[in-house]
């Protein structure tokens, strides 16, 4: 895994939070009995037991209006078919409810740092299935390759099985992965610069202009660059919106 984490906030003034893509899996699970809402396309799904969120390329709208103790894990990319079972291109862009019994423990723990133990121990007890180590070596060598083509060549594959073995580990093809990780690398630099140079920052991260990063920008976090603002300064992935930002006739808060 590449992240446990447990969070409590017990309010927000924001009614709705964008959830941006990173391009790994994770499972969440509300620890007091309330559901976590999400809302993809216009439709929201409610759940009520934990909910693994497959590898996202756009973005979600969570409802922070019912907050609380939340417990999770954000899988390495590529790691979490291993170790969950199936395939993840069956779970890219969905969110799919999950129970066990691990997951009772976990709310009936009593410190933070006992629920994460419960967590712990049962992703420790799961037993992992072998990996294509090609496809590994080259989700960890995504990041800092200039071609796609390239990479693939040096893991020796076809084009073909190559992207059907990175689909089936990740979740999503080759190229989109690494606009993933270009988005996030946007991300990064917006966080760090009180004022950024768009036009600079689109260059450094690998877009052909500032009008490219707009359009990337837009299709994955449904905001410009210039909307952007975090949560938190370590929460990248979450951005506070209005009722105001939505269409009425797309999304509403059930009662």
């Amino acid at each position: 895994m590449a992240l446990l984490w447990y969070s409590r906030r017990e309010c927000a003034r924001h009614p709705l939070e964008l959830a941006l893509p990173h391009g790994a899996h994770s499972l969440t699970v509300r620890l007091d009995g309330e559901p976590i809402g999400i809302c993809r396309d216009g439709v929201w799904q409610r759940f009520r037991d934990g909910v693994l969120w497959g590898a996202q390329s756009r973005f979600v709208v969570r409802d922070t209006t019912r907050l609380g103790p939340v417990v999770g894990v954000q899988f390495q990319p590529g790691m979490a078919a291993a170790l969950l079972g199936g395939v993840a291109s069956e779970w890219s862009g969905r969110h799919v409810e999950v129970a066990g019994e691990w997951m009772e423990e976990a709310r009936n723990a009593a410190t933070p740092g006992a629920t994460l133990e419960v967590v712990e121990g049962y992703l420790l007890r799961l037993r992992p299935r072998p990996v294509d180590a090609g496809i590994a070596f080259a989700i960890r060598k995504m990041g800092n390759v200039e071609s796609i083509e390239a990479l693939r060549r040096e893991c020796g594959y076809s084009a073909k099985r190559f992207i059907r073995g990175f689909e089936e580990m990740v979740g999503m093809s080759p190229k989109r992965y690494s606009r993933v990780l270009r988005f996030g690398a946007a991300l990064r630099e917006l966080q760090r610069g009180v004022s950024p140079n768009l036009a600079q920052l689109a260059l450094d991260c690998g877009y052909c202009d500032q009008s490219h990063l707009n359009r990337e920008f837009q299709a994955f976090a449904g905001i410009t660059p210039g909307e952007y603002r975090p949560v938190r300064a370590d929460w990248l992935h979450h951005v506070a919106i209005g009722r105001e930002k939505i269409s009425k006739t797309t999304l509403q808060l059930e009662d």
